[in-house]
């Protein structure tokens, strides 16, 4: 299978390759030893074929998650000390000017 999934990342990321022949991606195909009835289910874009020969969920996502920095609250607290500080500075003009 990892054969195919290398090939649906190809896929995915050559233009040339994604907008290609039908005799073109058959070709591809063959190079890459796709088992004939999932390069059949691809070639006829068969999702739901291809899916069932995979083993795979119509409801696949991809994603990339990152977990939250720390650093992120430390930041908010700096922000609410600066503000705090600007509000401050304010009201010591204001004291100035009276």
């Amino acid at each position: 299978m990892s054969n195919v999934i290398d090939l649906l990342e190809k896929l995915g990321s050559d233009p040339d390759l994604r907008h290609a022949s039908a005799a073109v991606l058959e070709q591809a195909l063959r190079e890459a030893n796709v088992d004939p009835a999932i390069r059949e289910a691809l070639l006829t874009r068969n999702q739901q074929r291809l899916e069932a020969l995979l083993g795979a969920s119509a409801n696949v996502c991809c994603m990339i998650a990152t977990p939250a920095r720390e650093e992120d609250d430390d930041d908010d607290d700096r922000k609410e000390d600066d503000d705090d500080h600007q509000d401050g500075g304010d009201e010591k003009a204001l004291r100035r000017a009276s």
